[in-house]
């Protein structure tokens, strides 16, 4: 009879596997994150046995096709897999001891995407007698999260609370009020899911 328990600590995973004959902790120091802005993975699998044979990490790709898997028959089994393009990627392990019981982790999904956003298109309309305007901008970005709008005014300084105010990405008709009449330069700002950001005017 097995017993199956999974602990959610934080940022980890935690799985403990009883049997009458034996007991198998598998821990998996890797952080739950969706998506990275770095093209590389790196999963840390310890297993606690005293029968370890061996743990198995794989990784998929966007459809699910087996592009990588590493044996290691001692614990931890640490591996970086490295110069990954952007995409969707897969992964999970399975640990097994030679009485053959065997756990494995949840499989899960993360996105890499290194690519910043970017903003684009930028026009503004005023209207006489108003210090309120309108504008327009578009975003290309594929994991778009967050936008922005900042006001500057003539000599670089944030025009009142003007300062990063959140705005709906590639929105249009966007409206904004300077603290006075005169010139002021527009910036909209954009990061994406994995935490690229950029900027334009």
């Amino acid at each position: 009879k097995l017993l199956i328990f999974m602990i959610l600590i934080h940022t980890f995973t935690l799985i403990l596997t009883f049997s009458r004959s034996a007991w198998l902790a598998l821990l998996i120091f890797s952080l739950i994150v969706l998506f990275r802005a770095i093209n590389n993975i790196n999963v840390n699998v310890t297993s606690t046995d005293t029968n370890l044979k061996n743990i198995t990490i794989r990784l998929f790709n966007s459809v699910n096709t087996s592009i990588r898997e590493n044996v290691s028959i001692s614990s931890p089994n640490n591996v970086t897999y490295a110069g990954l393009s952007d995409g969707i990627y897969y992964y999970n392990s399975t640990s097994i001891d030679t009485l053959l019981n065997k756990n494995e982790s949840e499989t899960r999904v993360i996105t890499i995407d290194t690519l910043k956003p970017y903003v684009s298109g930028i026009t503004a309309t005023t209207t006489a007698n108003s210090q309120t305007f309108t504008f327009d901008h578009t975003l290309t970005e594929i994991n778009p999260s967050t936008c922005s709008q900042s006001l500057y005014d003539t000599s670089g300084n944030i025009d009142g609370l003007n300062n990063n105010v959140s705005i709906t990405c590639g929105g249009s008709g966007t409206s904004a009020t300077a603290t006075a009449y005169g010139q002021f330069q527009l910036i909209v700002s954009s990061t994406d899911l994995a935490g690229n950001t950029n900027s334009t005017n």
